[in-house]
């Protein structure tokens, strides 16, 4: 099917489903089919731009126009691999162990025995996952420079799932010349695959769609399938197929591609928003690793780079719009209307802003990110402003599927939030954290942690942020010091532009804070939530 007959489909299903519209939203224990779309790297301010420009007609009609959109959503690591692992087990990074992207702590750590995927084929699902996985996957295989896997025999596929297409590191980031670990469904037999000529997000598309048609033959039973895209994490070239181009951050190259042929001047119109925040001029109010890295303004040349890299960026999310078209005409094609979809990133990012071109820090572009869910057999077209994370997911699909989660999950089914006239007390803050990355010495991936304030309470929304200053696992804490401290009253600095930490009417008022962050970080389960809820001044009160 051309793109333009998939765009006349779906105006037609979202024409017909626009009259079907109610007010019953998603139902604990339906058991419909699921399907979660994960993007790398998204943040919703270019999400929304993109939206906004007309350039994603199919994200636009499923999700933003008919589904539930989520306007407080985060994440609790904004790295991959940690996020992405909470998004399997719903537990903070301190709980799942998996705490960076390279050995010794990232996709080696994980205990994969229990996940999200055991949980509903334990429940009678069928599942399946295509695209990237996690950064690290299979990563022990000697590939040489011309991208041959050499070692054939490992071909790792976690529990939990029966239909398996990945990508495998180091070559995920590549868009053409990469390659896939491949278990189709039913078949115990595993194969790696290289796809020279095949640009990646619409491979990963076609496998999505391979799968949906494979488990028509099991009608009865309801199925699981996570599709994850590169895009629109910077996307690189093995081959001269593409325009490369690297932009010299502070914070390290950022390299992107404008692949040929695919989707080229699409975004040329756009330009990114540069509010105060984008190459801040005054960052004396930041911790000393961001004054010591950024300590001169982006030049007019990276500016320009940064501009180019934003463009780029949503060019190809039209391939991830098509992959969304593809998928839900495929739905209906197979009769699969009681499916659920869910749209969500990994983590945000920032592009200029701070000075940064970067996620791993706490700022707003890296933690906030864009979530929708969509019941395929309804149209619902609402904005749920609770505070949700990605400790959710998990628990959350596990609710809708009515699969037992066998962890103990740090978050919470949003499900009881989705109900009319919702009850009982919610999420009021968040735990941010981070940890040491790769071995790397950097300040900049040392630890921090952070309470993010959502509110109702009379200082509501801040963010607080703790700075280690260091790598070291076992250094002190050391409380909310000069440099190692941030404080932003959101309400009136939403950009994060005057950190007040070293205002002496706030000092006993951080004091308290730095008390509740010492006993969040090391939360587990019902802890978490009760820390997540109480009232701030109760908590204040404690310490």
């Amino acid at each position: 099917m051309s793109i333009k007959h998939m765009i006349t489909a779906l105006m037609l299903i979202s024409a017909s489903l626009a009259a079907t519209a109610n007010t019953d939203l998603l139902v604990p224990g339906s058991r419909p089919n699921i399907v979660v779309i994960m993007v790398d790297d998204l943040d919703g301010g270019s999400l929304n731009d993109a939206l906004a420009a007309g350039l994603l007609p199919g994200i636009q009609t499923v999700f933003a126009q008919n589904g539930l959109r989520f306007s407080n959503s985060f994440v609790t690591n904004s790295l991959c691999c940690p996020s992405r692992v909470t998004f399997l087990t719903g537990q903070y990074a301190h709980n799942h162990g998996v705490l960076d992207n390279l050995p010794p702590y990232g996709f080696d750590a994980f205990d994969d025995s229990s996940t999200l995927a055991t949980w509903l084929q334990d429940s009678g699902y069928k599942t399946g996952m295509v695209g990237k996985y996690l950064n690290g996957y299979d990563s022990t295989k000697d590939v040489n420079n011309n991208g041959t896997i050499e070692d054939d025999e490992k071909k790792y596929v976690p529990p939990g799932w029966d239909y398996w297409n990945i990508t495998v590191d180091p070559l995920t980031f590549l868009m053409w010349d990469y390659a896939m670990i491949e278990k189709p469904l039913d078949v115990t037999e595993r194969i790696i695959t290289k796809y020279p000529d095949d640009y990646q997000t619409d491979l990963v598309a076609s496998k999505a769609v391979g799968f949906i048609e494979a488990v028509e033959a099991y009608d009865s039973s309801p199925f699981f399938l996570w599709v994850s895209t590169v895009a629109p994490h910077g996307e690189s070239a093995l081959r001269g197929t593409g325009t490369v181009r690297a932009c010299g951050t502070p914070m390290g190259p950022l390299t992107f591609i404008r692949p040929a042929g695919r989707h080229i001047g699409f975004g040329d119109s756009l330009m990114k928003t540069q509010t105060a925040a984008f190459n801040e001029s005054d960052i004396s109010d930041k911790p000393l690793w961001l004054r010591q890295r950024a300590a001169n303004p982006l030049s007019t040349e990276l500016t320009d780079c940064l501009q180019d890299a934003y463009r780029r960026r949503i060019e190809s999310l039209i391939a991830v719009d098509d992959l969304v078209k593809r998928v839900v005409v495929s739905l209906h094609n197979m009769g699969e209307q009681e499916t659920v979809l869910m749209f969500l990133s990994d983590n945000g990012f920032l592009l200029g802003e701070h000075r940064l071109a970067k996620k791993l820090v706490v700022y707003e572009e890296a933690i906030r990110v864009p979530l929708f869910i969509r019941d395929l057999s309804a149209a619902h077209g609402d904005l749920i402003e609770d505070l949700v994370i990605n400790n959710d997911m998990a628990p959350t699909l596990a609710a809708l599927a009515g699969a037992v989660p066998g962890l103990n999950v740090d978050g919470r089914s949003i499900l009881p939030r989705l109900e009319i006239s919702p009850t009982g007390p919610w999420r009021q803050r968040l735990l941010v954290e981070h940890f040491p990355h790769g071995g790397n010495s950097d300040p900049m991936d040392g630890f921090y942690a952070a309470i993010r304030e959502q509110g109702p309470s009379s200082q509501s929304p801040f963010l607080y942020v703790e700075h280690k200053g260091s790598t070291d696992p076992l250094a002190p804490w050391t409380g909310c010091t000069e440099d190692l401290c941030e404080f932003y009253k959101l309400a009136v600095d939403p950009m994060q532009l005057f950190s007040l930490h070293r205002e002496p009417g706030w000092s006993a008022f951080l004091t308290g804070l730095s008390g509740v962050l010492g006993n969040m970080r090391d939360c587990v389960g019902d802890t978490c939530r009760m820390m997540e809820d109480a009232d701030l001044q109760d908590l204040l009160t404690a310490q």
